[in-house]
């Protein structure tokens, strides 16, 4: 490994421990490390004594976190808000289309509901899961179309309102379609505002 290699190894590292949000800045910020680094080099001798006088990675990296910390917050409160309201947005359109004339309004307010606990669950919980495989994936949201369809069918029959296999079976399509489509946003979400926080780097 040549001596510009090491050096660009170090960056890199502190870069991703750093876990600065905007794309630019990372780059900008590298574009520095490295011009100080050769600068340095040229008056200390060598790249050892640069690297060893610029201090550790861990330490370097906690400085530059410390200093970003704020946009790092700001990125994930914008992230989240962006989500959500896209998602809610695209769930009332999922229920206008598929409810009932007149049960839109109980119809969105589950809708609601369901984008809510999602996006908690998500962002609470799920962050600390490991990734399932496919095959987890797929049976997880059979599992929660089969649990939508059996909520709905007895709550309905708890309530003396006869409703049909069919049609709860329908419902659930319905709210796993708003769930689905919460997955999509916010993971683009994700995408669109860099790489996802975690609780400790906020």
């Amino acid at each position: 490994m040549t001596e510009r290699d090491r050096v660009a190894v170090f960056v890199d590292e502190v870069l991703t421990r750093a876990r600065i949000p905007s794309r630019r800045e990372r780059e900008d910020l590298r574009h520095e490390l490295l011009t100080h680094f050769e600068d340095t080099a040229r008056d200390c001798g060598s790249i050892d004594a640069a690297l060893t006088d610029f201090g550790s990675v861990e330490d370097i990296a906690a400085r530059f976190g410390l200093v970003y910390r704020g946009q790092r917050r700001l990125a994930h409160g914008l992230r989240i808000a962006a989500g959500l309201t896209v998602s809610l947005l695209v769930a009332f359109g999922i229920e206008l289309v598929a409810s009932r004339p007149g049960a839109f309004r109980g119809m969105a307010g589950l809708a609601s509901l369901v984008v809510l606990v999602f996006v908690l669950w998500r962002e609470v919980v799920g962050r600390q899961l490991r990734r399932p495989t496919a095959t987890a994936r797929i049976g997880r949201w059979l599992a929660a179309f089969l649990a939508f369809a059996t909520w709905e069918y007895g709550v309905h029959h708890y309530a003396g309102i006869t409703l049909g296999v069919l049609r709860a079976a329908a419902i659930g399509g319905v709210l796993i379609s708003i769930a689905a489509s919460t997955a999509v946003i916010m993971a683009g979400a994700d995408r669109a505002f860099g790489t996802p926080l975690q609780r400790h780097d906020l």
